[in-house]
């Protein structure tokens, strides 16, 4: 059965399918959506757009303009063949070039895909960027500890974490904490679930939704949480990672950046717009029972 032309879904997002034959000198001829989040509150989602010459464009519906036109800011300094192009911006949709591949399987996670994936990593947080105000703010660690505190306490109101979970948080972070950061562009979203082999056997991330300026150590920290491999892959590919790129600020506060994803999951799904809470909850609870930082990755296998 042939999928079904999204055509009015996606011009509920706000898209004007007339201004988008206009702007693409081509008319669009079918729509389909690929992906949606599972929350009406959460107006974000992705359609893949068959063009009359045959070809294929990627549509990414952001939740508001700004953050669409602040990634394709960001995506001008990226020179890596590894990343899709931006083709436009209209308003909150990002029309995208469309990479044909294959999605990555687990038994696609050899050390040689892994290296690949550290190596492309490595090179995207030492891309050459100049920062902002607000950006060059996030290179104090205490910043984060702040972000961490408000997200706890959100956890603490809802009674999603004891008095005793917070005192442990504060166990195994207190004085592991480095005071300045390395700050660099970082995708976010890091793991197989966004990359594909493209022509030529080319490893290629496709969501750039979640591209921003943020500290190297969180990146990292947010791939070894999303990324589900075993405690032997995680290490490997930090190892790898390190052959191209300082991976300090995560080891030296690798307790801090572990607990700092999995409170920053959770808080987002508890907030009631995403389903989940469940997993990266229990995950944090599981770490802090753990004795050190090498444990607390290893409970990362359960998930």
């Amino acid at each position: 059965m042939p999928p079904v032309d999204e055509r009015v879904a996606l011009e509920r997002f706000g898209l004007d399918i007339g201004a988008l034959n206009e702007r693409l000198g081509k008319p669009v001829d079918e729509v389909w959506r690929i992906t949606t989040l599972p929350s009406p509150d959460i107006p974000r989602s992705t359609f893949k757009l068959r063009l009359a010459d045959g070809s294929w464009i990627k549509a990414r519906i952001f939740e508001a303009a700004h953050q669409a036109r602040n990634v394709q800011r960001l995506r001008e300094y990226i020179v890596s063949k590894h990343f899709p192009r931006i083709i436009d911006v209209l308003e909150r949709v990002m029309l995208i070039q469309w990479i044909e591949g294959q999605s990555l399987l687990e038994k696609d996670w050899d050390a040689s895909l892994l290296k690949t994936a550290s190596q492309i990593q490595a090179v995207l947080h030492q891309v050459p960027i100049p920062l902002n105000r607000g950006e060059q703010g996030l290179a104090g660690m205490q910043y984060h500890q702040d972000v961490l505190d408000r997200r706890i306490g959100f956890l603490s109101s809802k009674g999603y974490l004891s008095t005793r979970d917070r005192c442990r948080i504060r166990e195994l972070i207190g004085g592991n904490v480095s005071t300045r950061l390395e700050i660099g562009l970082c995708h976010g979203d890091y793991c197989a679930e966004n990359m594909i082999r493209g022509p030529e056997d080319r490893l290629f991330i496709t969501d750039l939704e979640t591209l921003s300026i943020s500290a190297i150590a969180y990146d990292l920290s947010r791939t070894l949480y999303r990324w589900p491999l075993s405690t032997a892959q995680r290490r490997y590919y930090l190892e790898a990672y390190q052959a191209h790129h300082s991976a300090e600020d995560f080891f030296q506060a690798m307790a801090f950046w572990l607990i700092f994803v999995l409170v920053q999951s959770a808080e987002f799904r508890s907030s009631g717009k995403t389903g989940g809470l469940q997993r990266p909850l229990s995950l944090l609870k599981r770490v802090l029972r753990c004795g050190d930082e090498w444990q607390m990755l290893q409970c990362f296998d359960d998930m």
